[in-house]
Protein backbone atom coordinates (compact mmCIF):
# COMPACT_ATOMS: atom_id res chain seq x y z
CA UNK A 1 0.00 0.00 0.00
CA UNK A 2 1.43 3.83 -0.97
CA UNK A 3 1.12 6.71 1.35
CA UNK A 4 -1.43 8.05 -0.99
CA UNK A 5 -3.61 4.54 -0.55
CA UNK A 6 -2.91 4.59 3.27
CA UNK A 7 -4.16 8.90 3.22
CA UNK A 8 -7.60 7.89 1.63
CA UNK A 9 -7.95 4.71 3.67
CA UNK A 10 -7.58 6.69 6.70
CA UNK A 11 -9.87 9.12 5.30
CA UNK A 12 -12.97 7.31 4.37
CA UNK A 13 -12.40 5.14 8.21
CA UNK A 14 -12.66 9.11 9.81
CA UNK A 15 -16.11 9.72 7.76
CA UNK A 16 -17.73 5.99 8.48
CA UNK A 17 -16.94 6.67 12.17
CA UNK A 18 -18.50 10.44 12.00
CA UNK A 19 -21.27 8.58 10.91
CA UNK A 20 -22.08 9.40 7.14
CA UNK A 21 -23.81 6.04 5.91
CA UNK A 22 -27.15 7.16 4.61
CA UNK A 23 -27.60 8.22 0.56
CA UNK A 24 -29.04 11.52 1.92
CA UNK A 25 -25.69 13.04 3.05
CA UNK A 26 -23.34 11.95 0.30
CA UNK A 27 -22.03 15.48 -0.97
CA UNK A 28 -21.27 16.56 2.36
CA UNK A 29 -19.26 12.94 2.65
CA UNK A 30 -17.30 13.66 -0.30
CA UNK A 31 -16.60 17.62 0.56
CA UNK A 32 -15.11 16.15 4.22
CA UNK A 33 -13.39 13.29 2.14
CA UNK A 34 -12.09 15.89 -0.24
CA UNK A 35 -10.85 17.82 2.87
CA UNK A 36 -9.53 15.02 4.59
CA UNK A 37 -7.23 14.04 1.96
CA UNK A 38 -6.20 17.46 1.34
CA UNK A 39 -4.60 17.47 5.18
CA UNK A 40 -2.78 14.00 4.42
CA UNK A 41 -1.31 15.13 1.60
CA UNK A 42 -0.14 18.70 2.99
CA UNK A 43 0.90 16.75 5.96
CA UNK A 44 2.85 14.20 3.53
CA UNK A 45 4.83 17.35 1.96
CA UNK A 46 5.59 18.59 5.36
CA UNK A 47 7.13 14.94 6.27
CA UNK A 48 9.14 14.42 3.49
CA UNK A 49 10.43 17.96 3.84
CA UNK A 50 11.50 17.30 7.33
CA UNK A 51 13.30 13.96 6.53
CA UNK A 52 14.76 15.91 3.91
CA UNK A 53 16.00 18.86 6.04
CA UNK A 54 17.58 15.97 8.58
CA UNK A 55 19.17 14.26 5.71
CA UNK A 56 20.80 17.72 4.90
CA UNK A 57 21.95 18.50 7.91
CA UNK A 58 23.88 15.00 8.30
CA UNK A 59 25.09 15.64 5.12
CA UNK A 60 26.51 19.37 6.10
CA UNK A 61 27.99 18.24 9.57
CA UNK A 62 29.93 15.41 7.79
CA UNK A 63 31.22 18.00 5.62
CA UNK A 64 32.23 20.09 8.18
CA UNK A 65 34.22 17.40 9.99
CA UNK A 66 35.84 16.30 6.79
CA UNK A 67 36.96 19.85 6.36
CA UNK A 68 38.59 20.35 9.70
CA UNK A 69 40.59 16.92 9.25
CA UNK A 70 41.36 17.51 5.76
CA UNK A 71 42.39 21.20 6.12
CA UNK A 72 44.17 19.78 9.69
CA UNK A 73 46.32 17.30 8.00
CA UNK A 74 49.55 19.21 8.02
CA UNK A 75 50.14 18.40 11.19
CA UNK A 76 47.57 20.36 13.44
CA UNK A 77 45.26 17.06 13.66
CA UNK A 78 42.63 18.82 16.33
CA UNK A 79 40.44 15.34 15.99
CA UNK A 80 43.19 13.04 16.76
CA UNK A 81 44.59 12.51 20.90
CA UNK A 82 47.76 13.91 21.63
CA UNK A 83 50.58 11.68 22.15
CA UNK A 84 53.48 11.62 24.33
CA UNK A 85 56.91 12.92 22.37
CA UNK A 86 60.08 12.56 23.78
CA UNK A 87 61.78 16.06 24.14
CA UNK A 88 64.36 16.71 21.43
CA UNK A 89 64.88 20.86 22.59
CA UNK A 90 67.82 21.65 24.55
CA UNK A 91 65.63 22.05 28.45
CA UNK A 92 68.53 24.13 30.50
CA UNK A 93 71.14 26.24 28.75
CA UNK A 94 74.67 26.19 29.44
CA UNK A 95 74.64 29.78 31.13
CA UNK A 96 71.66 28.27 33.79
CA UNK A 97 73.22 25.42 34.35
CA UNK A 98 76.72 27.21 35.99
CA UNK A 99 75.95 28.52 39.90
CA UNK A 100 75.75 26.42 43.23
CA UNK A 101 73.17 24.32 43.44
CA UNK A 102 71.24 22.13 46.30
CA UNK A 103 71.35 18.85 45.88
CA UNK A 104 68.97 16.19 47.12
CA UNK A 105 68.40 12.39 46.28
CA UNK A 106 67.78 10.12 49.08
CA UNK A 107 68.81 7.11 47.14
CA UNK A 108 72.82 8.45 46.99
CA UNK A 109 73.49 10.52 49.55
CA UNK A 110 71.40 9.08 52.79
CA UNK A 111 69.36 12.08 52.53
CA UNK A 112 72.11 14.28 53.19
CA UNK A 113 71.82 17.36 51.13
CA UNK A 114 74.75 18.29 49.26
CA UNK A 115 75.86 21.50 47.22
CA UNK A 116 77.35 21.04 43.91
CA UNK A 117 78.71 23.93 41.67
CA UNK A 118 78.83 24.05 37.49
CA UNK A 119 81.57 26.25 36.81
CA UNK A 120 81.65 27.82 32.86
CA UNK A 121 84.70 26.18 31.95
CA UNK A 122 83.61 22.72 33.06
CA UNK A 123 85.09 21.65 35.87
CA UNK A 124 83.00 21.28 39.02
CA UNK A 125 82.76 20.43 42.64
CA UNK A 126 80.47 19.00 45.25
CA UNK A 127 80.59 18.68 48.64
CA UNK A 128 78.02 18.11 52.16
CA UNK A 129 79.51 20.84 54.05
CA UNK A 130 81.74 24.15 54.06
CA UNK A 131 84.25 23.19 52.39
CA UNK A 132 82.76 23.14 49.03
CA UNK A 133 85.62 21.90 46.90
CA UNK A 134 86.03 18.67 48.76
CA UNK A 135 85.01 16.59 45.21
CA UNK A 136 86.57 18.28 42.13
CA UNK A 137 85.00 16.81 38.48
CA UNK A 138 85.04 17.80 35.25
CA UNK A 139 81.49 17.65 33.11
CA UNK A 140 80.02 18.30 29.80
CA UNK A 141 76.58 18.87 28.83
CA UNK A 142 74.94 18.24 25.04
CA UNK A 143 71.64 18.47 24.58
CA UNK A 144 70.08 16.89 27.15
CA UNK A 145 72.98 14.90 28.93
CA UNK A 146 75.08 15.84 31.61
CA UNK A 147 78.36 13.61 31.71
CA UNK A 148 81.22 13.88 34.68
CA UNK A 149 84.13 12.45 35.74
CA UNK A 150 86.00 12.66 39.41
CA UNK A 151 89.32 14.60 38.77
CA UNK A 152 91.69 11.52 39.67
CA UNK A 153 89.98 9.51 37.42
CA UNK A 154 87.47 7.10 39.80
CA UNK A 155 84.18 7.80 39.08
CA UNK A 156 82.31 8.32 35.62
CA UNK A 157 78.32 10.02 36.24
CA UNK A 158 75.75 10.22 33.29
CA UNK A 159 72.36 12.14 33.90
CA UNK A 160 69.62 13.28 31.76
CA UNK A 161 67.78 16.73 32.35
CA UNK A 162 64.17 15.58 32.00
CA UNK A 163 63.05 18.85 33.76
CA UNK A 164 63.56 22.51 34.83
CA UNK A 165 61.89 25.47 35.46
CA UNK A 166 62.92 28.76 37.22
CA UNK A 167 66.11 27.67 39.19
CA UNK A 168 64.56 23.86 39.68
CA UNK A 169 66.06 20.78 38.06
CA UNK A 170 65.42 17.18 37.66
CA UNK A 171 67.82 14.80 36.63
CA UNK A 172 67.37 11.29 35.60
CA UNK A 173 70.44 8.69 36.73
CA UNK A 174 71.96 6.70 34.03
CA UNK A 175 75.31 6.12 36.15
CA UNK A 176 76.06 7.54 39.40
CA UNK A 177 79.42 5.97 39.98
CA UNK A 178 78.13 2.92 39.37
CA UNK A 179 75.09 2.71 40.65
CA UNK A 180 71.55 3.61 39.53
CA UNK A 181 68.94 5.79 41.90
CA UNK A 182 65.97 7.71 41.77
CA UNK A 183 65.96 11.20 40.34
CA UNK A 184 67.88 13.68 41.52
CA UNK A 185 66.50 16.93 42.43
CA UNK A 186 68.61 19.96 42.35
CA UNK A 187 67.30 23.84 43.03
CA UNK A 188 69.95 26.58 41.87
CA UNK A 189 70.88 28.67 45.06
CA UNK A 190 73.36 31.54 43.42
CA UNK A 191 73.10 33.21 40.70
CA UNK A 192 69.62 33.89 42.21
CA UNK A 193 66.77 32.22 41.09
CA UNK A 194 62.65 31.64 41.66
CA UNK A 195 62.90 28.37 42.83
CA UNK A 196 66.25 29.12 45.43
CA UNK A 197 64.44 32.73 46.75
CA UNK A 198 60.99 30.47 47.54
CA UNK A 199 62.89 28.59 50.14
CA UNK A 200 61.61 29.03 53.69
CA UNK A 201 63.12 30.42 56.77
CA UNK A 202 62.70 27.38 59.10
CA UNK A 203 60.96 27.85 62.59
CA UNK A 204 63.69 29.81 65.05
CA UNK A 205 61.19 29.45 68.11
CA UNK A 206 64.12 27.05 69.89
CA UNK A 207 66.89 29.24 69.09
CA UNK A 208 69.61 29.58 71.42
CA UNK A 209 72.42 32.31 71.25
CA UNK A 210 75.58 32.04 69.15
CA UNK A 211 78.13 31.07 72.23
CA UNK A 212 80.55 29.32 69.93
CA UNK A 213 82.00 29.92 66.10
CA UNK A 214 81.53 25.88 65.17
CA UNK A 215 77.85 26.40 65.38
CA UNK A 216 77.86 28.37 63.04
CA UNK A 217 80.16 26.55 60.71
CA UNK A 218 77.91 25.33 57.47
CA UNK A 219 77.04 27.56 54.45
CA UNK A 220 74.06 29.57 54.89
CA UNK A 221 71.85 30.95 52.45
CA UNK A 222 70.37 34.65 52.90
CA UNK A 223 66.65 34.15 52.66
CA UNK A 224 64.93 35.15 49.86
CA UNK A 225 68.82 35.89 47.96
CA UNK A 226 71.30 33.77 45.67
CA UNK A 227 73.92 35.30 48.35
CA UNK A 228 75.78 32.53 50.33
CA UNK A 229 78.01 32.52 53.17
CA UNK A 230 80.07 29.49 53.82
CA UNK A 231 81.98 29.66 57.29
CA UNK A 232 84.53 26.60 57.68
CA UNK A 233 85.01 26.39 61.53
CA UNK A 234 86.46 23.19 62.42
CA UNK A 235 89.55 25.05 63.64
CA UNK A 236 87.47 27.48 66.04
CA UNK A 237 90.91 29.47 66.43
CA UNK A 238 90.81 30.28 62.90
CA UNK A 239 87.60 29.98 61.23
CA UNK A 240 87.40 31.44 57.90
CA UNK A 241 83.94 32.86 56.06
CA UNK A 242 83.67 33.41 51.93
CA UNK A 243 81.13 35.48 50.46
CA UNK A 244 79.49 35.12 47.17
CA UNK A 245 75.94 35.77 44.85
CA UNK A 246 77.47 35.12 41.81
CA UNK A 247 77.61 31.44 41.70
CA UNK A 248 81.60 31.03 42.06
CA UNK A 249 81.42 30.40 45.72
CA UNK A 250 84.14 27.36 45.69
CA UNK A 251 86.03 29.11 43.13
CA UNK A 252 85.94 32.76 43.11
CA UNK A 253 83.65 34.33 45.90
CA UNK A 254 83.56 37.95 45.66
CA UNK A 255 84.86 38.18 49.01
CA UNK A 256 86.63 36.06 52.40
CA UNK A 257 88.18 36.61 55.31
CA UNK A 258 87.89 35.43 58.82
CA UNK A 259 85.46 34.92 61.03
CA UNK A 260 85.21 36.39 65.10
CA UNK A 261 82.65 35.81 67.38
CA UNK A 262 82.62 37.65 70.97
CA UNK A 263 81.41 37.21 74.47
CA UNK A 264 77.81 39.19 73.46
CA UNK A 265 77.15 36.96 70.69
CA UNK A 266 78.25 39.05 67.87
CA UNK A 267 79.91 37.71 64.70
CA UNK A 268 82.36 39.58 62.81
CA UNK A 269 83.27 38.88 59.35
CA UNK A 270 86.85 40.09 58.79
CA UNK A 271 87.31 41.10 55.18
CA UNK A 272 90.77 39.77 53.69
CA UNK A 273 90.23 40.85 50.23
CA UNK A 274 91.05 44.04 48.71
CA UNK A 275 89.12 46.71 47.89
CA UNK A 276 86.72 47.29 45.91
CA UNK A 277 84.77 44.28 47.24
CA UNK A 278 86.80 43.57 50.36
CA UNK A 279 87.83 46.25 52.69
CA UNK A 280 91.07 47.77 53.11
CA UNK A 281 93.81 47.30 56.38
CA UNK A 282 91.65 44.12 57.77
CA UNK A 283 88.48 46.68 58.65
CA UNK A 284 85.78 44.34 60.30
CA UNK A 285 83.89 43.75 56.78
CA UNK A 286 80.58 43.44 58.47
CA UNK A 287 78.91 42.63 61.86
CA UNK A 288 76.08 40.33 62.67
CA UNK A 289 74.64 41.35 66.05
CA UNK A 290 72.71 39.33 68.53
CA UNK A 291 73.23 36.07 66.68
CA UNK A 292 70.89 33.06 67.57
CA UNK A 293 70.98 29.92 66.11
CA UNK A 294 68.90 26.66 65.59
CA UNK A 295 69.95 23.34 63.15
CA UNK A 296 68.35 25.06 60.48
CA UNK A 297 68.57 28.16 60.89
CA UNK A 298 70.67 31.89 61.82
CA UNK A 299 69.50 34.76 62.65
CA UNK A 300 70.91 38.34 64.22
CA UNK A 301 68.18 39.83 66.42
CA UNK A 302 69.45 42.64 66.53
CA UNK A 303 70.63 43.56 62.95
CA UNK A 304 73.64 43.44 61.15
CA UNK A 305 76.10 46.69 59.60
CA UNK A 306 78.21 46.12 56.16
CA UNK A 307 81.33 48.15 57.13
CA UNK A 308 82.67 47.73 54.18
CA UNK A 309 81.95 44.61 52.22
CA UNK A 310 79.99 45.17 48.93
CA UNK A 311 77.50 43.19 49.66
CA UNK A 312 73.96 44.02 51.61
CA UNK A 313 73.13 41.57 53.93
CA UNK A 314 69.91 40.87 56.14
CA UNK A 315 69.25 39.06 59.28
CA UNK A 316 67.73 35.62 58.17
CA UNK A 317 69.98 32.74 56.99
CA UNK A 318 69.04 28.99 55.76
CA UNK A 319 71.63 26.16 56.55
CA UNK A 320 72.11 24.90 53.04
CA UNK A 321 74.61 22.34 54.16
CA UNK A 322 76.46 21.18 57.17
CA UNK A 323 79.58 22.55 59.01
Amino acid sequence: MTIDDRAIERALTALADDGYATSTNVDPAYREFVARTSRAERLRHVTRWAVAAVVVGILALGGILAFQQGGDRDGRDRLQPATPRPSTTQLISPTELVGTWLVEADSLFGGFPWLWTFNADGSGSGSPNANTTENTWVYTLSGNSIGARDRPGGCAYSWVVSRYDAGSLTLEVLNHCGNLGDDITLTRLSPASPAGSAIAMPSMTDATPLRDVADAGGVWLMRGTGMLLAIEARNPAFATYRLDDQGSLASDPVDRGTVALDATGDLTLVSTNPPPHGCAASRPGARLTGVVVTPLGLQARQGVESVCIDADLTTSWIRVAAR
